[in-house]
């Protein structure tokens, strides 16, 4: 299964006024767009079409955009119908449950210094930075 963003990529480029990279661009989609894509790109597996489908419209941006009366596009960027009032309430309600989760994430510090048990995660390799490969670059020298 391909990354959503290597499939959106994909979509973008085939269908570039429907699918938008730039997360402030996108609109909401025709309901039952899934079966367009299916039509006119059967090369992309349905697994990666359906994951990036989902990660496309969970985007803050397009939740904020999805409110009532608000244009539907197909994959020619057509206006296709509109955002109703349930559909417009559901994006609202998934962007507060977004909301709630992010804010009562632990800030990135303290997700990263919490004990964890042994053998679990991942190790994490300290980068070099400048000042380490000039002490490398005077020891090699000095050697």
């Amino acid at each position: 299964m391909l990354p959503a963003n290597e499939t959106i990529l994909a979509l973008a480029a085939r269908f570039p006024r429907c699918f938008s990279l730039f997360e402030r661009e996108r609109w909401p989609l025709k309901i039952g767009i899934y079966e367009d894509i299916r039509t006119a790109a059967p090369d992309i597996a349905v697994a990666d079409v359906l994951f990036a489908l989902r990660i496309y419209c969970a985007n803050p941006c397009y939740l904020r955009r999805s409110q009532r009366g608000v244009p539907r596009i197909d994959l020619q960027g057509r206006t296709v119908g509109a955002v109703t009032s349930k559909e417009a309430a559901h994006a609202k309600r998934r962007l507060e449950r977004q909301q709630v989760r992010k804010r009562e994430r632990p800030p990135k510090a303290e997700r990263r210094s919490a004990p964890r048990k042994a053998g679990q995660g991942r190790t994490f390799v300290r980068r070099l930075g400048l000042a380490d490969l000039k002490a490398a670059a005077l020891a090699r020298r000095s050697a």
